[in-house]
């Protein structure tokens, strides 16, 4: 691995010259360096195709070289400036900074470089030819073997083996085949064990090589140059995820405690790093530019291509009822939350949060559930204070509180908003208003208009729709001939 200071190709020149001069054997790993392109070993930091056809305006040059840039040939940045399209086929598979790029490069052509070694050296083994051509012979015989045993049996069921002589016969041929067979494998099991053994003498003469130190660019304690300061501020605005997107993500995961930065959340699984300011706005990859939220926050966050997100959080957390009648009244078309807060969750969000009555300023706060009509009270056992809140999601009710309530401690450092939430309540397919709706005794008609007509069981005649003191029910159009009645369900 290279030093500090030191190039890549002052490296693969010294591998060059230990090999020429150590006269290492014929299939040492350092002769197969020249074989290794290390550009398709790393994966290109793609960009988005809407960034390449932006419009450009007249005069504009590239971030990185000053050259004059034209629109089809160059990447905008999400703070309008642009990188040409040489310097971006450059930095597309930069992964550090250049030190450190360096370590990592030489580090992937050593590693690719063994394993074509190793399969030369594999493949040029005299064992290996003889264990090939012994797999394909062991292959035939064990066919054999088996083709042989299943016709035996077949004449022996049929009594063509009738004879001793015949049977003892037919027994010592299978028995010699099967003992070829066993020794066939046997013979292949150690001549296995001879090319695993010179295999494992070939990986002692050439380690596989240790993975070097490496930090990122935002790494405090890495070391950069101006290029690399220059680069970092390209991939800090870069239009899509940029290299080092993933230590990021976990430096910021790491700083907000590995929980949903909205006061009063309790969610600390399935967390997403949102940005603060947009990247279609002219936000940065940088880490005082992101924050830590849960999925159900990050989807309500009204920016552009959060519309996968919250497509998710609709089918995880709500369900749609449609329009119905219970009891005999019309309930309309509503939305329905899957999972409601309960007071064991409430009471962890407050411990967290160390939740103090506004009023008197004492954490003497008691959390109860009414199930029935579906409410959260909260009352303080000092000043007598209560507060009632609507029993929602663990997401919803405890940022509600959080609000309310004097926060003194862990408090999060989003605020979150709501305005998506106002849309799912109101849903937008068919809706059932109070003048609309059919009556009671409407429905039963249309309900008795589509059946086919019922008859008597009693008498045969037509059942008719009749009102008396407890509602509507059918009767038998032959009353008072006939008592027969039927409830209208």
């Amino acid at each position: 691995m290279p030093e500090h200071g030191q190039s890549r190709k002052q490296v693969w020149a010294g591998h060059a010259g230990m090999t020429r001069g150590a006269k290492e054997d014929e299939f040492s790993f350092h002769r197969y360096v020249k074989n290794v392109d290390v550009k398709r070993l790393i994966e290109s930091n793609t960009v988005f195709d809407e960034a390449k056809n932006l419009a450009i305006p007249p005069n504009a040059s590239c971030n990185l070289c000053n050259s004059v840039v034209r629109r089809g040939e160059s990447v905008r940045l999400s703070n309008s400036e642009f990188i040409c399209e040489s310097c971006f086929r450059e930095v597309q598979t930069i992964r550090y900074p250049q030190t450190y790029q360096d370590r990592y490069e030489c580090y992937l052509v050593e590693k690719e470089a063994r394993k074509l070694a190793l399969e030369a050296y594999e493949a040029s083994l005299p064992v290996n030819k003889r264990l090939k051509r012994l797999e394909r012979i062991e292959r035939i015989s064990a066919t054999l073997a088996r083709l042989l045993t299943f016709l035996a049996g077949v004449l022996l069921l049929t009594g063509v083996l009738k004879t001793l002589r015949v049977f003892v016969t037919t027994v010592a041929v299978l028995a010699l085949i099967w003992t070829i067979r066993l020794a066939l494998a046997r013979l292949n099991s150690r001549l296995e064990a001879l090319r695993n053994s010179s295999l494992k003498e070939w990986g002692v003469r050439n380690p596989e090589p240790q993975i070097p130190e490496l930090k990122h660019f935002h790494d405090p304690t890495a070391i950069l140059t101006n290029r690399d300061r220059t680069i970092l501020n390209i991939f800090d605005y870069w239009p899509g995820y940029p290299p080092y997107w993933t230590y990021v993500r976990d430096a910021v995961k790491r700083t907000d405690g590995d929980r949903c930065q909205v006061t009063g959340c309790p969610s600390r699984t399935e967390l997403h790093v949102h940005h603060k300011t947009p990247i279609s706005q002219g936000g940065s990859h940088r880490i005082e530019n992101l924050v830590t939220l849960c999925i159900f926050h990050h989807g309500l966050q009204p920016d552009m291509g959060h519309e996968r997100v919250w497509g998710e959080i609709q089918t995880r957390y709500f369900s749609m009822v449609a329009a119905h009648y219970r009891g005999g009244h019309p309930v309309r078309a509503h939305v329905r939350r899957k999972e409601l807060a309960s007071a064991e969750v409430l009471n962890e969000i407050a411990e967290l949060h160390e939740f103090t009555c506004p009023e008197c300023s004492v954490g003497a706060i008691i959390i109860g559930i009414d199930s029935d009509r579906n409410t959260v009270r909260v009352s303080c056992l000092k000043c007598s204070s209560e507060w009632l809140f609507d029993q929602k999601l663990p997401e919803e009710t405890g940022p509600q509180m959080a609000k309310i309530f004097r926060v003194n401690s862990n408090p999060g450092r989003w605020q979150i908003d709501w305005g998506l939430m106002e849309t799912i309540r109101k849903p937008t397919y068919r809706k059932v208003g109070r003048s609309s709706a059919p009556t009671r005794r409407k429905q039963s008609h249309q309900a008795l208009n589509r059946a086919k007509p019922s008859r008597c069981p009693r008498c045969g005649k037509l059942l008719k729709l009749r009102t008396g003191r407890h509602g509507e029910f059918l009767g038998c159009s032959g009353y008072p001939d006939c008592t027969f009645t039927r409830n209208v369900s």
